[in-house]
């Protein structure tokens, strides 16, 4: 009876978590767009240079097209798929005009499950949990051309001495010619996970193409595009995201997209919205996911530039 009370309790805790991604990849939060302005556009956007605080999670050299040498943001994240709840923190610091450091952490904790004694008493709870830490470097070699590189290590605990962990990292060529954005590299590249079973996974590495236009202006009015497409290496998964956001008076901004992703990829498809102000180096920003089982996930972000 303990026995089964145990693995009904274990299970239980671990169904929102299998269900966070479709491919049987380890480690998905590698992939999860901790940041407000991208997820309102479906996870499109990584050469925008308005998620610059964010460099050290996915672009390191976002923060080399910012205005201003210093870029911090703190974020939180309702993730709906997993029920799990994410805080995030992260900064950029533009140490030369062609070199830039960035930092980043995200720790995600799950609903408890209840622990029982041998006797099949509960004597507690137990609360699974993931832990994010990034650090990125960005440089520009001309002055259409930068390289990026971060390194993550990704650590996720779903029951008392009962974790794993991985290190990886990207990798990115970016060019900006006649004002469109391009990107080009590998995305958590890295190394296996080995489960309390024994058996091996992979993170969810992939191959990365984007684009990006920032200025079309039509008055007080300035729209941006954006396009991101993944081929999952070891799942053959393919996830495509298409976004815009639209700028009013530097002031306003108000997001869409669109993510499709096939079975082999880490998210499913869904829509989003978002919006956000800006005033004096101060950001807010909030999304919606809307669609399928991500439906419902929320953040909120706020973002400060000097």
């Amino acid at each position: 009876m303990f026995h089964r009370k145990v693995i009904v309790s274990f299970c239980l805790a671990l169904l929102p978590l299998l269900a966070a991604a479709q491919d049987n990849s380890a480690l998905p939060v590698l992939r999860y767009t901790q940041d407000p302005s991208r997820a309102a556009m479906a996870g499109a956007g990584l050469v925008s240079s308005s998620s610059a605080a964010w460099s050290a999670f996915e672009n390191a050299a976002a923060s080399l097209d910012s205005k201003m040498d210093f870029n911090v943001a703190a974020s939180y994240t309702a993730w709906k798929a997993s029920d799990y709840s994410y805080y995030n923190a992260a900064g950029a610091w533009n140490l030369l005009p062609i070199v830039s450091l960035s930092v980043g952490l995200s720790y995600g904790s799950a609903s408890p499950y209840d622990i029982y004694s041998e006797e099949g008493r509960i004597i507690g709870q137990f609360a699974p949990n993931q832990l994010l830490l990034n650090a990125g470097v960005g440089v520009r070699v001309l002055p259409e051309l930068s390289l990026a590189l971060n390194v993550h290590r990704a650590s996720e605990t779903l029951a008392p001495n009962a974790s794993y962990s991985a290190f990886s990292a990207d990798a990115l060529v970016l060019a900006d010619w006649f004002g469109i954005k391009f990107a080009a590299g590998v995305m958590s590249l890295g190394s296996k996970v080995k489960s309390a079973s024994g058996d091996m996974f992979n993170v969810p590495s992939s191959a990365k193409l984007a684009l990006g236009y920032e200025n079309l202006a039509f008055g007080p009015l300035v729209c941006a595009l954006y396009a991101d497409a993944d081929y999952f290496f070891y799942s053959s998964g393919i996830g495509v995201s298409a976004g815009a956001s639209f700028s009013w008076n530097d002031f306003v901004v108000l997001r869409g997209g669109y993510h499709y992703g096939n079975s082999g990829c880490v998210l499913p498809s869904y829509a989003s919205l978002g919006a956000g102000v800006q005033f004096q180096g101060l950001h807010l920003d909030l999304s919606c996911l809307l669609g399928g089982q991500l439906s419902g996930t929320l953040q909120l972000a706020l973002a400060y530039s000097f």
